[in-house]
């Protein structure tokens, strides 16, 4: 058992480091890709393609629950070596993604025009341009679901170096196309922007396609549909659509009703603050990537004490290493949007703010997500996680029908987040086992004391100081330091501590050898 458990510490160690060096390169190329990108379109041309992206992704509604579910499938059946059973579900779930996507192109090319045309708000003299968005749009999602199967089986083979190099040539390919775009004509660089985009989608999901079919012998079946999973996966998928259906209505539906009644510079405040999130988020993201498959397989293979604790461990380690990135962003979000885009739309600030607000909130849910989709018993859950977050659009729309400002919204999905993360803890106590006793111990506990104890200096400075660049910069790096310093001491155990020194004193040793 204590081997297994250092294979596996090891794997999600290297898995990790990969994903770590490709969001370090794709961090930095994508701060600076969404600055150009900003000046290249303009705030109105940015909104709107944001808001267009949205009601591209609100098709998710139909599809996504299903995607979903191939990764749960393929990951146990790797946990149990199933080779067959593997076999069958790629092959069935190929055949329902091609389906999936001719229904979609139909729906979309309705229903969806009908809506950009007739309900948007979209600047006179755009709604051209709009449509186009919308189909290249199409395009990119289209690619998108045909690699589901294939990317699932990608991540469950745990081949994440390979998730790193495509994501750090993804990055790079969209820099170049954006670099290109300024030499584009003001009036068309919206359209060109959006078939750059839609160009990297298919070129990315390609790839992965025919990456798997090189390199794993499961994946090279027919499509088709086996009856035993067929229903299986549709009865996962069914139940799972509501939580997927809930999630696109907060964010999208949300960016939908902020156009309808603030419009599109809104809409940019609103793509810019998604932007610092995901970059914030992607730090725990990362090593969310490389957890989620020991804990399905853990999970799979009847190991239910080792799968509880990579859970409680996996969400406070998750919290902490977002929590570094969060807290000077946090403080210092005026001087950090200057520096990056110069000028940029109102509610930014507050916007962004809120947003790493609840990305703190979301990554304590990380892992009890992705335990409740390996249990597979998630009707009951779904109900009622689900329905507590499909609160969010009627709410949202309440609040801005009668008045409220923009950011009413951010508010309302941080309360419910919390409410959803006391539930989900409610429900896997009975569904897997998880006591509420030691995630509060060993989770929140810890990174509650990280966060509090990490707050007073950098606020001090902050509060007590001229208002300066330098003093903006020493506050931002006083709150990296601090929120490490607390991390070290109050949010690892000793274990990981001794863990990490030594993984520290390897590369020292390493360097030494090489220099």
């Amino acid at each position: 058992m204590a081997d297994n458990t250092k294979v596996y510490n090891r794997r999600i160690a290297r898995n990790t480091l990969y994903l770590y060096f490709r969001q370090l390169v794709v961090m930095m190329l994508s701060l600076y890709t969404s600055r150009l990108v900003l000046q290249a379109l303009g705030v109105d041309d940015y909104g709107i393609y944001s808001v267009i992206g949205g009601t591209v992704a609100m098709l998710w509604i139909l599809s996504g629950s299903l995607s979903g579910s191939i990764g749960r499938f393929v990951t146990c059946a790797l946990g149990r070596r199933d080779t067959e059973e593997i076999r069958k579900i790629i092959a069935t779930s190929a055949g329902v993604q091609i389906i999936m996507a001719v229904a979609i192109c139909v729906i979309a090319e309705t229903a969806g025009i009908w809506f950009v045309t007739h309900r948007l708000v979209i600047p006179e003299g755009r709604e051209s341009a709009a449509i186009i968005v919308l189909q290249s749009g199409i395009v990119s999602f289209v690619a998108m679901l045909l690699s589901a199967p294939y990317i699932a089986l990608v991540v469950a083979h745990e081949r994440l170096h390979i998730v790193a190099m495509v994501g750090i040539g993804e990055t790079l390919t969209r820099l170049v196309g954006v670099g290109l775009l300024l030499y584009a004509e003001d009036s068309y660089r919206l359209e060109i922007y959006s078939w750059i985009m839609a160009g990297i989608s298919v070129g990315v999901n390609g790839f992965y396609i025919c990456y798997s079919l090189r390199c794993f012998s499961e994946s090279r079946v027919m499509p088709c549909f086996k009856g035993g999973n067929f229903r299986d996966m549709s009865a996962f998928a069914g139940w799972n659509s509501i939580g997927s259906t809930a999630a696109l209505l907060r964010d999208q539906g949300g960016n939908t009703l902020l156009n309808l009644f603030y419009g599109p510079v809104v809409n940019a405040a609103r793509a810019i603050a998604m932007s610092v999130g995901i970059t914030a988020s992607a730090f725990s993201d990362n090593f969310m990537t490389a957890l989620r498959p020991q804990i399905t397989k853990l999970y799979a293979a009847g190991d239910t004490l080792r799968t509880l604790a990579l859970v409680e461990q996996g969400a406070r380690l998750g919290y902490c290493l977002t929590f570094v990135v969060v807290l000077p962003l946090l403080l210092i979000t005026p001087t950090i949007l200057h520096l990056w885009l110069g000028e940029y739309p109102e509610w930014t600030v507050t916007f962004v703010r809120l947003t790493l607000i609840g990305c703190q909130i979301d990554v304590l849910s990380s892992t009890l997500i992705t335990l409740q989709v390996a249990t597979g018993r998630i009707r009951n859950y779904q109900i009622v996680v689900g329905g507590l977050m499909l609160l969010n659009f009627p709410l949202s729309y309440l609040a801005l029908r009668y008045g409220t400002a923009p950011w009413v919204v951010y508010v309302i999905a941080i309360i419910i987040s919390i409410l959803c993360l006391c539930a989900r803890l409610w429900f896997l106590r009975s569904m897997a086992g998880l006591s509420i006793e030691n995630y509060l111990r060993y989770v929140l506990q810890p990174v509650a004391v990280v966060t509090l104890c990490a707050l007073p200096l950098p606020v001090l400075l902050l509060t007590y100081t001229e208002d300066n660049y330098l003093v903006t910069i020493i506050t931002g790096i006083a709150s990296v330091l601090s929120a490490i310093v607390s991390i070290w001491f109050l949010g690892l155990r000793a274990d990981e501590r001794r863990a990490v020194l030594m993984r520290l004193r390897k590369a020292v040793r390493v360097c030494q050898s090489t220099a």
